[in-house]
């Protein structure tokens, strides 16, 4: 899945499988979510977070973009390390 965190992939790969529910915590731009809810299947779910309200829009489109929103759960910003 590109060349994003190539072992980070390989790890993901080998322990998420078809009806797996994964975590993508500090999610981004949703390389490893969109990867997840791949690996997770319809029978799966991933939940994503992302603190970045701009970027958190982007990982919503971007999921949208590659078809994977019926496995992909997100949440509003809230896990950072500072208040506000």
């Amino acid at each position: 899945f590109g060349r994003w965190e190539p072992e980070a992939q390989r790890l993901m790969e080998k322990h998420i499988c078809p009806g797996s529910v994964a975590y993508d915590v500090g999610a981004n731009h949703g390389v490893h979510t969109i990867l997840m809810a791949r690996l997770a299947g319809s029978s799966g779910h991933v939940y994503a977070f992302e603190p970045v309200p701009d970027i958190m829009s982007q990982l919503a489109e971007n999921v949208r973009l590659m078809g994977s929103g019926d496995k992909y759960l997100r949440f509003p910003p809230g896990a950072s390390r500072g208040s506000g």
